[in-house]
């Protein structure tokens, strides 16, 4: 615990990096210490992430996947072996280039990023890792204010202690919205580029990562020049860290970015068919004893429905 507290006073000091700005921030942190030493003295507890809402899948008579339901989050679960390579280190080299070190606390990032806020005169980079992100979008608010981030930070050590860096990697990529509905790194890759998310290649998968920060600013169907600078840091940050050649780097920032979003094509049946689907299905005392609890099963339990839909007839 002693420890815990003199690294958050030692990253007070790295923030501030004058008297008035550490004075400013400890003013800040010390309220919260008291939450610091009850998440400590209760770190053997598990946290437990917030339930996912996952898309239910719709069959035709072959098996064949040909549509999809859900309400808000288009969501589909997927290993890190699901996820290419290319994908895994955009992310990591835009958003938490020490990720495998760290113990889910980046002192240097948080300081960094306190720096570039006072300086913009506003919020403009978060110093959240993977990990206090997850903690985050998984059991906190997203309210971005300072003395939020102490329970977060301690939080998100206790949740390294309890899974491996893979798992909380894994997590990540399946909980974070890349905007136009899609959450996770599957509905991503299908809607931006109309692949899988194990096909996706360096420049998509640079452009992906820094659609995180900021989805509806950098979309790149709204906002092309923004979303090709954006992308380009990222590119810049692979081509620094040796993730990629020069070459590579020449190729990729010419790459053409994503004009609309994606559907794939057996996703695109009657329309009446799958309305039918929906009002059986949401008529189903199977699902729940009422219509709100039907519906949060169909458009959010991560359902597989097989159908009688037969393809060769609607060609």
């Amino acid at each position: 615990m002693r420890g815990l507290v003199v690294g958050l006073l030692r990253l007070a000091a790295i923030i501030g990096g004058g008297g008035l700005a550490v004075a400013f921030t400890l003013a800040a942190i010390a309220p919260r210490l008291g939450d610091i030493f009850t998440a400590n003295e209760s770190a053997s507890a598990e946290i437990n992430l917030n339930e996912l809402a996952l898309r239910s899948i719709v069959y035709d008579m072959h098996g064949d996947e040909f549509d999809v339901l859900y309400d808000v989050e288009n969501r589909e679960l997927v290993t890190l072996d699901d996820i290419s390579h290319a994908m895994i280190m955009s992310l990591l080299i835009v958003e938490d280039e020490g990720f495998y070190e760290h113990n889910g606390v980046d002192a240097k990032a948080i300081g960094r990023a306190f720096i570039e806020n006072v300086n913009a005169g506003g919020i403009e980079q978060g110093g959240s890792t993977i990990t206090q992100q997850l903690i985050k979008n998984g059991v906190l608010s997203s309210e971005q204010q300072l003395e939020r981030k102490i329970p977060e930070a301690a939080l998100a050590i206790r949740l390294e202690n309890q899974l491996t860096k893979d798992e909380i990697l894994e997590a990540y990529l399946n909980t974070v919205y890349f905007g136009s509905g899609a959450y996770g790194v599957r509905a991503a890759a299908e809607i931006y580029f109309g692949v899988s998310p194990d096909r996706l290649t360096w420049p998509q998968g640079a452009l992906l990562a820094g659609l995180i920060a900021n989805p509806d600013r950098y979309d790149p169907t709204r906002f092309p020049d923004i979303a090709d600078e954006r992308r380009t840091v990222a590119l810049l940050r692979l081509l620094e860290t040796g993730n990629i050649t020069d070459e590579q780097y020449d190729r990729y920032v010419d790459a053409p970015l994503p004009t609309e979003r994606r559907v794939p094509a057996e996703w695109e049946p009657t329309s009446y068919f799958i309305e039918e689907v929906r009002r059986q299905l949401l008529e189903d005392p199977r699902l729940g004893a009422t219509f709100d609890e039907r519906a949060d099963l169909l458009f959010g339990g991560g359902l597989r429905v097989f159908t009688t839909y037969d393809p060769a007839t609607q060609t």
